[in-house]
């Protein structure tokens, strides 16, 4: 998370020229997240397949899910609920990287998604034994998620491949078309 911002990153190998599947494995990572987090309730204000210094691609969530709580402190339903809306969209990168084309998948990739849901699962559960069951309740709603929204995940994929950065308005126009026509942009 950056500030208010819930920030979802591909961790980037160190710099080389990127290959066909790779970039692709990197469109499918983010546009799991960006669906998914869009499904949800956050808007995501942006995706893209750029690489920075540090990730391979993003995706920029100015309604960051956990924003106003402190968890330590927060035990209300409502901040275990936003804290399982923050996992299941952590989770729906991989999960749709791996579906896409499970063998993209490599142990680094998503390491800083995976990292973030041990933490917020751990704040959230009053023992190791409960946070790994939790955590894997929400895997399987991410998972569930994905694949019953996979044209859509495959759209916003499919875009990212061809424009490289898509705004919210483009996400918005993929994701939920207008009078039943799915528009592609």
């Amino acid at each position: 998370m950056v500030g208010d911002k819930l920030l979802s990153r591909a961790p980037l190998q160190p710099m080389t020229k990127r290959s066909k599947s790779q970039i692709e494995a990197t469109a499918y990572h983010e546009a799991g997240h960006t669906v998914i987090a869009y499904l949800l309730g956050y808007k995501p204000q942006s995706a893209t397949i750029v690489p920075t210094v540090d990730t391979a691609g993003n995706v920029i969530i100015h309604a960051n899910p956990l924003h106003g709580f402190q968890l330590d402190v927060d035990g209300s339903d409502e901040a275990r609920l936003r804290v399982e809306k923050a996992i299941t969209i952590c989770f729906a990168g991989p999960i749709a990287q791996k579906r896409h084309n499970p063998r993209s998948w490599r142990k680094a990739h998503g390491q800083w998604d995976y990292d973030t849901i041990a933490q917020l699962g751990l704040r959230v559960c009053g023992s190791g034994e409960q946070a790994t069951a939790f955590i894997r309740w929400r895997e399987i709603v991410a998972r569930d998620m994905v694949q019953a929204n996979w044209l859509r995940i495959a759209l916003v994929a499919g875009q990212l491949l061809e424009r490289e950065r898509l705004s919210y308005a483009d996400l918005d126009a993929i994701i939920v078309p207008r009078a039943g026509v799915i528009r592609v942009i």
